[in-house]
């Protein structure tokens, strides 16, 4: 692993425990691997990307209702090149590229955008899917938000 697996939420820690039992001796699950009704409680927190080739970009594919809440927008099926700051070159481009090609999850903290005032940063644990020819085609992303310190008044 690239990361202390101590730094995972407990959301995270039950997805990765998930989805490493799913791998079993392969690199990643395929995505027909991975059910979500064996994990309905955590759905909420996760988003899915498709990987599109010929040119590459990542498209939403799901956006679980706790990470909706959270963002700005609802992006459910829209790719990254459509959205402003978030084609080629931006952070969340190259966090998922790399992902797509080591083919190991990752665990990422970035700056918290969202509309919510009191919250200060995303915990996002990222895995990918593969297919039959064990490619990267579908990365998922477990995400944590983390409060901001309260201040004493």
């Amino acid at each position: 692993m690239d990361f202390a697996e101590h730094n995972l939420s407990p959301v995270q820690q039950e997805f990765l425990a998930y989805w490493r039992q799913k791998a079993g001796d392969q690199i990643a699950p395929r995505r027909r691997d991975l059910d979500v009704l064996d994990v309905p409680k955590l759905m909420p927190h996760v988003i899915i990307f498709d990987v599109l080739s010929d040119p590459l970009d990542f498209r939403y594919r799901l956006v679980g209702t706790t990470v909706r809440e959270m963002s700005r927008n609802d992006y459910t099926g829209l790719k990254l090149s459509e959205i402003d700051g978030r084609g080629p070159g931006s952070k969340v481009w190259s966090m998922l590229d790399q992902v797509r090609e080591n083919q190991k999850p990752a665990f990422y903290a970035v700056e918290y955008m969202g509309p919510k005032r009191d919250f200060r940063k995303l915990d996002d644990l990222f895995l990918p899917l593969v297919d039959d020819r064990l490619e990267t085609d579908m990365i998922m992303i477990v995400t944590s938000y983390q409060r901001k310190p309260r201040t004493m008044a």
